[in-house]
């Protein structure tokens, strides 16, 4: 009779087991041993371990497999994933039984997929999650500089600057920054802002000077709580003027007072400088006619104011009214001050151009450098020839174009004869015909009828007739008075 009996169960452990069974007939001699073998394929993995770091570095990862069977043939591969097991933010190239991290600077999750193949059979494990914690002890640094669209120097209030942390805090507020430097004032510093950028604006100042904005070490703190250094900076300083430049304007330190030469010259002096003053930014004042040019030139606190377009003699003052510059902070100048800003333009005659060409001590016009008895306002009046002797005469109703008065009597009258500059010319000097019976009292017919013939543009002939009572003698001349 054949008997039939099963076994059931459930390996305790993975790997390769001997299973030996026994048969035995009724006989106890009939007994006979089959042994045979029974490989399990399971196995548990030891999990990578949670671990903690310093901020800005790197983890080592390990996970062993436990239990794996040594049966020929078994491979067991690797497989890593960042985030909690079971996600699928596969690692590349993370395939072996250990994993180092990149840099960490926050908790980072991963885990490992562990897979064991014998012939056919495939077993896949997935460890559990292994967090890599953040432990931060560097300290927040900062820096601190004038803002970007902060105006340096300047005129106005607040000053403004950036402040930047290394990384984001949460305590830094009004009442943490610390204000020095020259500039005056109750000065208060407030703080606008949030993460690592901040405004500081710092207000309350009264008088010109520098205004430095700086961070004491421990003024703010991380999210660890690290304290922050003490700032640095690139530039932490703004300079605050207020104060509007002065300013002088006075002739010029070589000008001619009084002058007869144009331009006339004038020296401005700003008490810092200036950028903006410019050519029609100078008021030009005084008696002397025309229409004056003032052009400016120079640069920084210094420059000069060159006058030109006067016709007429008289004074030419120069002044500058307020804010016609400004200095680097955008302060308008004051008013000019000056203590002598007038100077006297005369116009020269042309008595005085005739004579230029003479020596100096030579030219007066009664003088008679060529000893020949005609003194040089005659030679002036009546075209003669000042740089050698010169008496020549003109012959009544000869002609002639140069010479002193010529007399004749025609008609039983006494008449003179002289060349005269035309009035159109402006000569500066009038002629007076005069007669006399004795030489020693003369009457002016300046007014009496004459003949007046045009020579060129600037001379013209004059015959005058004495219209006194005719008598045995008649005397005649040719007053000629300079204007004063």
């Amino acid at each position: 009779m054949n008997n039939t009996d099963s076994i059931t169960g459930t390996p305790l452990n993975p790997g390769t087991t001997t299973v030996t069974i026994t048969v035995q007939g009724n006989d106890t001699s009939e007994q006979k041993a089959v042994a045979f073998k029974i490989c399990v394929l399971g196995f548990s993995p030891q999990p990578p371990a949670t671990t903690t770091i310093a901020s800005g570095n790197t983890a080592t990862l390990t996970c062993a497999a436990i239990g794996v069977p040594t049966t020929a043939g078994t491979t067991l591969t690797y497989q890593w994933y960042q985030g909690t097991s079971g996600s699928v933010t596969l690692i590349t190239g993370a395939t072996a039984a250990s994993y180092t991290t990149p840099i960490l600077y926050s908790a980072t999750n991963y885990w490992v997929k562990i897979t064991s193949v014998l012939n056919t059979s495939t077993v896949t494990v997935n460890s559990n999650t292994a967090v890599v914690n953040i432990t931060d002890n560097t300290p927040p640094t900062v820096t601190i500089n004038q803002a970007a669209a902060q105006a340096d120097p300047t005129n106005a209030s607040p000053i403004n600057f950036t402040v930047v942390f290394s990384e984001a805090v949460a305590d830094f507020a009004t009442g943490d920054v610390t204000i020095s430097g020259t500039a005056g004032g109750t000065k208060t510093a407030t703080v606008t802002g949030s993460g690592t950028t901040y405004n500081v604006a710092v207000s309350g100042i009264t008088s010109a000077g520098t205004v430095i904005a700086s961070l004491a070490a421990g003024v703010a703190h991380d999210a660890a709580n690290n304290a922050s250094i003490a700032s640095t900076s690139t530039d932490a300083t703004v300079t605050y003027d207020a104060t509007p430049p002065t300013v002088t304007i006075n002739q010029a330190a070589a000008q001619a007072d009084p002058t007869t030469s144009s331009p006339i010259n004038f020296t401005v002096v700003f008490s810092e400088a200036v950028t903006d003053f410019a050519t029609g930014d100078v008021m030009i004042g005084g008696t002397s006619g025309g229409t004056k040019t003032a052009t400016v030139t120079g640069s920084g606190t210094t420059y000069n104011v060159a006058v030109s377009g006067m016709t007429t003699a008289g004074t030419v003052i120069a002044s500058l009214a307020t804010g016609v510059a400004h200095d680097a902070a955008g302060n308008a100048s004051a008013a000019s001050a000056s203590t002598d800003n007038t100077v006297a333009f005369t116009v020269s005659s042309p008595y005085d151009n005739w004579a230029s060409g003479l020596s100096a001590g030579q030219n007066g016009p009664g003088q008679t450098p060529q000893n020949d008895g005609v003194t040089n306002l005659a030679k002036f009046a009546f075209k003669l020839d000042p740089t050698k002797p010169d008496t020549r005469v003109l012959t009544v109703g000869g002609g002639g174009n140069a010479g002193l008065p010529g007399g004749a009597v025609v008609g039983g009258k006494l008449r003179l004869e002289f060349l005269r500059r035309k009035a159109s010319t402006n000569p500066g000097i009038t002629y007076s015909p005069q007669f006399s019976a004795n030489l020693a009292a003369w009457t002016d017919f300046a007014g009496v009828p004459t003949t007046v013939t045009s020579v060129d543009a600037t001379w013209e002939r004059v015959v005058v007739d004495d219209p006194g009572v005719v008598a045995a003698k008649r005397f005649g001349r040719v007053q000629v008075i300079q204007a004063p």
